[in-house]
């Protein structure tokens, strides 16, 4: 028996606001890799550290436009999105 609740207003605006600043920073991240040291709280010395970052940024911006809790594929009480299938 599953349970959907929507989600609030004030919720939906949390995740607007969490989404741009998580876009502000994968792309400082993703795109801008060799500028770390200008752009980013700290230096990452390594380009491709900088750039799996960024990635790892980007993923976690699809679960953001979820309409229900229950789209975003994390179920309650689940350490990760892997463990919720």
């Amino acid at each position: 028996m599953s349970r959907e609740r929507l989600l609030t207003d004030a919720m939906r605006r949390l995740f607007v606001v969490t989404t741009a600043l998580v876009i502000i920073i994968a792309v400082q991240l993703f795109v801008l890799t060799e500028q770390t040291e200008s752009y980013f709280a700290w230096t990452i010395a390594v380009p491709l550290s900088a750039a799996w970052l960024g990635a790892g940024y980007c993923s976690g911006i699809a679960s953001c436009g979820c309409r229900r809790g229950s789209d975003s594929g994390v179920e309650p009480g689940s350490p990760c999105p892997q463990c919720s299938a």
